[in-house]
């Protein structure tokens, strides 16, 4: 330990002086230049700098693109069952089809359902779907199945249920759930809403067959005012 020389630090008197003399021998090597000289315009021409251009999400019409659609849904004649077209109604509320598509910004369309007293649903679902609801005090747990539901309420309540449990927790699921037009008939005060190819709407509302209509009157009103209307090809 005494053999090794005494490291001082090079604030002290002793210390400064040696590290300047090692800082005054060290020579920091001269870069090498380069063998190419710069380029320079010829004579007579003048030379621009380009701004550097960003992207801007204001590009576009940005209001056609989240404009809202009306969509038709008829429960009574639509061949799959009622859990898929839940499904296609909380996509089409959500905005998913779009490609404008963002979790967190309300892009979704309005949807008409018509026809939801005539929903088809599989197995014994319709007997053996339960729904709770509980008023906070004990005891008073509460349940209904889905047919006694449909009895009570009508098949539209059933069917915002299924949609709003299919929705996002979130604070746009009730703006989003409000969008979604259900009538236990197939009429309805949106006909002039609708998404229209050629002038014409894509679907139209028909009755069920074999079923017993609940708005007779309304969906009579509807038959003959589409005879009026020219078919659609």
């Amino acid at each position: 330990m005494l053999n090794n020389p005494i490291r001082r630090h090079p604030a002290s008197p002793i210390g400064n002086s040696i590290f300047k003399q090692k800082t005054q021998t060290q020579t920091q090597p001269e870069k090498p230049s380069s063998p190419h000289p710069p380029l320079k315009p010829p004579d007579g021409i003048r030379t621009t700098t380009i701004p550097r251009q960003t992207m801007s999400i204001n590009i576009g019409r940005t209001s056609l693109a989240y404009s809202r659609s009306w969509h038709l849904v008829d429960m009574g004649h639509d061949q799959r069952s009622f859990g898929r077209i839940a499904t296609s109604i909380a996509t089409t509320l959500m905005g998913k089809h779009k490609p404008t598509y963002d979790p967190s910004t309300d892009c979704g369309d309005y949807v008409v359902a018509v026809g939801c007293a005539y929903l088809k649903t599989t197995g014994d679902k319709r007997m053996k779907k339960k729904y709770y609801s509980h008023s906070t005090r004990p005891g008073h747990l509460q349940e209904i199945t889905m047919d006694r539901m449909i009895r009570k309420f009508g098949g539209a309540e059933v069917l915002r249920r299924a949609v709003s449990g299919m929705l996002p927790k979130n604070r746009l699921r009730d703006i989003r759930l409000a969008r979604l037009r259900a009538f236990e008939g197939f009429g309805h005060p949106y006909k002039e809403n609708l998404v229209k190819l050629g002038g014409k709407h894509y679907v139209k509302p028909r009755p069920a067959a074999g079923y017993v209509s609940k708005t007779p009157v309304q969906d009579a009103i509807n038959m003959e005012q589409s005879k009026s209307e020219a078919p659609v090809s």
